[in-house]
């Protein structure tokens, strides 16, 4: 995502919604009713700091390997080494095989995967990696996915 598209779209999304949301910083802990949008043009790493999980952004020469900025892959494997994989990854809609690797790797640490079904999916590319990848564990339907993220966290 753009560096101009995110914070605008946090904000957007804050207006819209009864949830918390910004554009992630540096610092900032993740909590629950918070929703941190990765800021466009840096990669974001979940940290443990303490009891809990901190945001770290971080350029992108660090990760030269990911394609993508800011990197769904590199997100889901630092927040699944911070949680020691007690973490649920959902992947929708979204072009490419970014998310793929993360959350294989989230999978062998123990977590469970959501991903968005192709009917309703915009661009198929991201859950589609993940099913083919055999790394989902449930394919649903864009109006189910909120219901069953509550189900496993409740």
């Amino acid at each position: 995502m753009p560096k101009a598209f995110t914070g605008p779209y946090a904000e957007r999304l804050n207006a819209k919604c009864s949830l918390e949301i910004h554009e992630a910083k540096d610092g900032d802990v993740l909590r629950p009713g918070l929703v941190l949008i990765a800021p466009g043009g840096r990669h974001t790493s979940i940290v443990r700091q303490g009891a809990g999980l901190t945001v770290k952004t971080d350029p992108t020469t660090l990760f030269p390997q990911y394609l993508y900025i800011p990197s769904v892959d590199q997100m889901m494997h630092s927040l699944a080494e911070a949680s020691n994989g007690s973490m649920l990854g959902v992947v929708l809609t979204g072009m490419g095989s970014d998310g793929f690797k993360g959350m294989q790797f989230l999978k062998t640490k123990g977590g469970v995967t959501l991903v968005q079904d192709e009917a309703t999916s915009t661009i198929y590319g991201m859950p589609k990696a993940c099913i083919d990848g055999g790394v989902a564990d449930e394919v649903l339907p864009l109006e189910q996915i909120g219901f069953e993220i509550a189900r496993i966290a409740g």
